[in-house]
């Protein structure tokens, strides 16, 4: 691959686009957490399927990345706080690229427009780890 410079008002996922801009990417593949329809991880996805990248999208509901899997991205639920399933997507991702995933962006997130005070005491862990 191509070395580009890092600039530090380049995103990493801009760099990662421009890194990747001249490079033969048809044999390399990239997960994305947080695919859900309209939002970056999709964008991601999208772009990075028309660079010839093999895409594996997440999201927690699969109804919200149905439209990847018609581009022809890989689709997989995922929860990145539920190890059970974090650990079923990386054992789909292994068999499907043979144990070698060339990029990981971790697009997954919770937004909460509440005082960390209101939240229920046993959903604050979770929503601050």
């Amino acid at each position: 691959m191509e070395r580009v410079p890092l600039n530090p008002t380049t995103s990493s996922a801009q760099y990662l686009l421009q890194a990747t801009m001249t490079s033969d990417t048809s044999k390399q593949s990239v997960l994305i957490t947080g695919c859900s329809k309209g939002g970056i991880g999709d964008a991601l996805a999208q772009e990075f399927h028309t660079r010839g990248f093999t895409v594996f999208a997440t999201a927690r509901n699969l109804d919200k990345i149905q439209h990847l899997k018609e581009l022809g991205c890989g689709i997989r639920a995922l929860d990145v706080t539920d190890e059970k399933s974090i650990y079923e997507a990386v054992e789909y991702v292994s068999e499907k690229t043979g144990g070698e995933l060339h990029y990981l962006i971790n697009n997954a997130g919770l937004s909460k427009l509440v005082p960390l005070l209101y939240l229920p005491l046993h959903l604050t862990p979770k929503h601050i780890t």
